[in-house]
Parts: structure tokens; sequence; C-alpha cells
């Protein structure tokens, strides 16, 4: 009888299946019975997932699922704020971080973006129902920050960050370091200190505001925004970063 330990994970991948001493033509066989009786669905080329026969859905998240297209990747930007609860929104996007360059994919109605950066830089591996590996907060924050357009746009990402209450000063100056921008400086020093993040000291604002550009930079994702001004940070904001409750 041939082992189908495979069949007790919530993803495996058709190399997987060939390691149990099974043919290409027999493991291929195998699967398509798996499939028709509603054990399996194939994801996409050489990754499966198993179904929980109760709720008929995958056992496998999103973003365990996001982690295993590509080998590396690691669930960051807007998508790792959602996994920390930052956000309810129903999103049918998932952006993924991986050493080299892929086209987006849509995975059982689910579209993975992917996005070539550093994947092993503040970021957890987990185990929950399979293997996951997602940024921290505060390199998730500092992302979101550089790349708005990665995110749904700059008041998608305020609305999430309303909702978090701290974050850890030395991951924050770690990842601004990485980044290295001197708008992305103006950008977390403004948006944190208008949030009033706790966690971070004053001495943290300083060195933002020494690393900032010196030029007027503007956080609308459109100029045709309603906008206010801030002469310590010298830039244009978005109205509705005015007030927090």
């Amino acid at each position: 009888m041939k082992n189908h330990s495979f069949l007790e994970t919530a993803l495996f991948t058709f190399e997987e299946v060939l390691s149990t001493g099974l043919t290409e033509k027999g493991a291929l066989s195998l699967l398509a019975s798996l499939k028709t009786k509603g054990v399996v669905v194939r994801l996409r080329k050489g990754l499966y997932a198993t179904i929980n026969p109760i709720t008929k859905g995958l056992y496998a998240s999103r973003y365990e699922i996001g982690c295993a297209i590509h080998p590396g990747g690691v669930i960051g930007y807007l998508s790792a704020l959602n996994y920390y609860g930052l956000s309810h929104q129903a999103n049918q996007e998932v952006t993924v971080i991986t050493p080299l360059r892929y086209n987006e994919e849509d995975v059982e109605g689910i579209m993975y973006r992917f996005v070539c950066d550093d994947v092993e830089r503040d970021i957890s591996a987990l185990f929950v129902n399979a293997p996951l590996r997602v940024c921290s907060v505060e390199r998730a924050v500092v992302d979101c920050l550089d790349r708005p357009d990665l995110c749904g746009g700059m008041e998608e990402i305020w609305n999430c960050l309303r909702g978090l209450r701290y974050l850890d000063e030395k991951k924050v100056v770690s990842n601004l370091e990485a980044k290295n921008t001197k708008l992305l400086y103006k950008k977390v020093g403004f948006v944190l200190e208008t949030l009033g993040m706790k966690g971070l000291s004053p001495g943290f604002y300083d060195l933002c505001k020494r690393r900032m550009s010196n030029r007027r930079d503007d956080l609308r994702d459109y100029s045709s925004e309603p906008g206010l001004s801030s002469g310590e940070w010298n830039l244009t904001y978005p109205e509705y970063m005015k007030e927090v409750e």
C-alpha cells in the first residue's frame, strides 16, 4: 500500500506525491481521482491543497498559499497588516514579497501579486496549517508608506494604521535604514507622529527630520484631493489625516 501522508498536510507539491514511490503516471492518476472525490484541489502547476470535508473549504489560508506559490515567499505590505488584523475590509488580493520577479496569478479567486525585495529582513516564520512567512508589523508599515501604490493608496494605509497602537522603535529605524530614502523618513515620521504612535521616542522623530528631504512633498494620492499643509514636516497631506480620535 502506498504512503499517502501528503494528504495529512494543507498544501503539498507534485514532487511530494512522487516521493511516495508512485510513478509520474500513477501520481497523476491518483490526483485525478482525489480531485473527483473532492479531497484535493489543484491550485497551480505542481501545487495542491487538501479540502476540509466538513466546511468544503481549504485547510490552507490565502496567506499560506501565497507563501507556497514561489520559493522564499513572504506576506508583506497591506496583506501583512491584514494578517495582523489591522484591516477588516474584504480584500481579494494578497501581496507576496519574493526574491525574484514573477507575474501576478489568480489562484482560487484570489489575485496574488509578487514584489521583488529582501525576503529575509524582519520576518517571522510560522506554522498554522502550512508554513507561513510574514513581515513584522514595523516592516509592513514602512513598506506600505514607501509604496502606497501597492496598497490601494494612502487612505487605505491610513485606515489600517489607525487601529495600530504600538511600534518597536528599533525595528522601525532598522527598516527605514534598509530603504534609506529621504522621502520615506518624512512620510513615516509625519504619519506616525500624527497618529500619536506609542513606543516611539522624541528622538525618533528628530532622526526622521534630520534625514528627511528638504523639498516640499505631497502625501495625497491625487493633487485634486483636499489637502492641508505642515510647515514642520514641509509637506502637503490629505485632509482626512487632520484629526485622530
